[in-house]
Order: structure tokens, then C-alpha cells, then sequence
């Protein structure tokens, strides 16, 4: 008879399984190993202690079935889900692993992905003050200054609107003359994306927007317009569920 031998690397420790090649189960065994939480919200665990919870069960199980280890057909693993091992070239592990419960990245997370609705914000017109170049920021306060300031640290910015009288929509205008402050700045982001939706379904409606984008984007010679998406045929909210032109938008996103 031939075997099956099954790792299951849990949080709490190693669920191991033997089996035989017609799927009954013979025996199994767990290796409990520590979780060490710190720092308020970080969440490690010795690697280590993953290969020893290995090693310990596997032996135990070839024990107890009084099994020949050669007679064991395949090894499987399963491990917990998101999680971080540094490893050198040999495969040694350079520090402890970061699992999936480690939340240390949370504002780093929030700002790589965080959709901003500019719906029932305060934006007022940009003065032309042009002071945001020596302030760092724009000195009006309203909701323009928090948004210009997650685009400075964003990598990659998606920009999204219906089309008004084949243009972009005011209020996202208003916006990229209010993130004027940027201009003088250590802005982080490269490649912008324009989403556009219109009733009319002619590709050329959204020319002018990609046009007045364009202009924003070639004062920042670090940036560039990566790519654009229409979605034509759209009258209302909610209109653009199953358009085709959100599985164009998918994979462009994929290759990001």
C-alpha cells in the first residue's frame, strides 16, 4: 500500500494527516508553535518552528502507522493565506515570517488602493494665488487639500467621470487646478488612468477630456497618461454594471 502524507501550516500549528492512496485516513497528529503579537498590530511567527512542526509530526506519524517511508507516495502542504518569508539564496529564512493577522501596513494599504468620491465634497475654484508653490499646499482649506495630498503619494492614479458637453465633469477639473501644489513637489504617482462614461457612444466623445487630462499630466514630467477606457451607451447611475468596458478596465488594472 502506497500513502499519502498531509501538512496542514495553520496560525496555531501543524495539522499533519496520513492517509492511504484510496483516501482513508490513518492517523494524524498536531504540532502546536507560537504566534508573537507586538507593536499594537504586528503579527509574527518563527519559521523555524514551521520546520520543526514538519519534521516532528512526519516522524511521528511514520511511527505510530509502522509504515515504511519509503512506501509514501507524495507529500502535500497547505499554509495560512497572505504572509511575508524572507529567504536568502539557500533558502534560509532572514528574519521571522509576517502573516496574514499583521496589520502593520494598514495606511500603506488604504493609500495603494483607497477610491475617492469627489460626490459631496467641498472643492472651491482654484484664485490663482499660485502661493501653494511656496506653502506646499493649496491655502484654501477645504476637501481639495486632503485629495491633492493622497495623489502626491499615490503611484498610480485612476481618474474617473461622466461626460459633460464631450468634456470632463467640473467638479474634476476644479480638482486638478486645485492640485496645483503638487507641481513643486516630490509627487510619487507615473502612470494615470482616465475612466470616462457617456449616453453617446461614438469613441471620440471623450477626445476633449483626454485632451484637458493630457495637459494636467504633461506638467509633470515624471507622469504619463498609461491609458484610457470609454464606456459608451451609459444614460444613468448603475448603467455601466456588465458594460464590456469594465473587463477592459480590469485588465488594464492587472497589468499595473
Amino acid at each position: 500500500m502506497k500513502y499519502i502524507l498531509a501538512h496542514d501550516l495553520g496560525t496555531s500549528g501543524n495539522k499533519a494527516t496520513l492517509f492511504s492512496d484510496e483516501g482513508k485516513m490513518i492517523t494524524s497528529e498536531v504540532f502546536r508553535y507560537d504566534c508573537h503579537y507586538f507593536n499594537t498590530n504586528w503579527a509574527e511567527q518563527d519559521p523555524e518552528d514551521f520546520w520543526k512542526a514538519i519534521c516532528v509530526t512526519s516522524r511521528n506519524l511514520i511511527d505510530k502507522a509502522r509504515i515504511d517511508p519509503g512506501d509514501i507516495a507524495a507529500v502535500s502542504f497547505s499554509g495560512q493565506m497572505m504572509g511575508c518569508l524572507c529567504v536568502d539564496k539557500q533558502g534560509n529564512p532572514l528574519r521571522p515570517s509576517i502573516i496574514w493577522a499583521d496589520q502593520r501596513a494598514q495606511a500603506q494599504a488604504a493609500a495603494l488602493g483607497e477610491q475617492i468620491s469627489l460626490r459631496g465634497r467641498s472643492i472651491a475654484f482654484c484664485t490663482g494665488c499660485l502661493a501653494c508653490q511656496s506653502a506646499g499646499q493649496c491655502v484654501i482649506q477645504d476637501d481639495a487639500v486632503e485629495i491633492a495630498e493622497k495623489m502626491g503619494v499615490a503611484e498610480v492614479i485612476a481618474f474617473a467621470t461622466p461626460i459633460y458637453y464631450y468634456e470632463m465633469s467640473g467638479q474634476m477639473k476644479t480638482l486638478l487646478d486645485r492640485a496645483n501644489a503638487l507641481f513643486a513637489s516630490d509627487y510619487a504617482f507615473r502612470d494615470i488612468y482616465l475612466l470616462t462614461s457617456a449616453a453617446e457612444e461614438d469613441d471620440q466623445v471623450p477626445a476633449r477630456a483626454e485632451s484637458g487630462l493630457t495637459g494636467w499630466i504633461d506638467c509633470f514630467e515624471k507622469a504619463r497618461l498609461a491609458g484610457t477606457v470609454f464606456a459608451g451607451g451609459v444614460n444613468g447611475p448603475g448603467e455601466t454594471v456588465g458594460h464590456p468596458a469594465l473587463e477592459r478596465a480590469r485588465a488594464m488594472g492587472r497589468q499595473v
